[in-house]
């Protein structure tokens, strides 16, 4: 029996191709692993950005305010909440901040916790503006009276 050597070398020429066309898919997918990693990261660093922008913006009351007026021009009404309510932390006091923080209660269906907040500005003035923001966004609400 006569070995046929043409038969092995297209045998083994046919594997050696199979094989690089495997490997270049594998390393093509390495590759595109790497580069999905490497948009995961960067997608990380830049929403870290944004929460640390975030925070600073929301240091005072009014710049947590004009932050969450931009959040839900943006769409983004539970986003406008947290940012409020990190700046209610800071400043429970701020009537204007309490005031859209209501507002923003009703616009996420959150009746409850809209008469909830009310109720801490009990005896409290609040400004005709700020008072608008909430029926505009709850409908009628009988509003606090002022301590005298």
């Amino acid at each position: 029996m006569r070995f046929n050597y043409a038969r092995l070398l297209a045998t083994v020429l046919v594997s050696a191709m199979a094989a690089g066309t495997v490997h270049a898919q594998v390393s093509d997918q390495q590759d595109s692993d790497v580069q999905t990693e490497d948009q995961q990261m960067a997608g990380l660093d830049a929403e870290v950005f944004d929460i640390e922008a975030l925070v600073d913006n929301s240091a005072t009351p009014e710049s947590a305010i004009n932050t969450a007026r931009s959040q839900v021009g943006e769409g983004d009404v539970s986003g406008a909440a947290t940012t409020l309510e990190r700046a209610l932390i800071a400043d429970p006091n701020s009537t204007e901040a309490r005031a859209y923080y209501i507002a923003l209660m009703c616009l996420l269906d959150d009746q409850m916790a809209a008469e909830y907040e009310l109720k801490k500005l009990a005896g409290t003035a609040i400004a005709d503006a700020d008072w608008n923001d909430v029926e505009k966004a709850c409908g009628p609400m009988t509003r606090p009276v002022a301590a005298q």
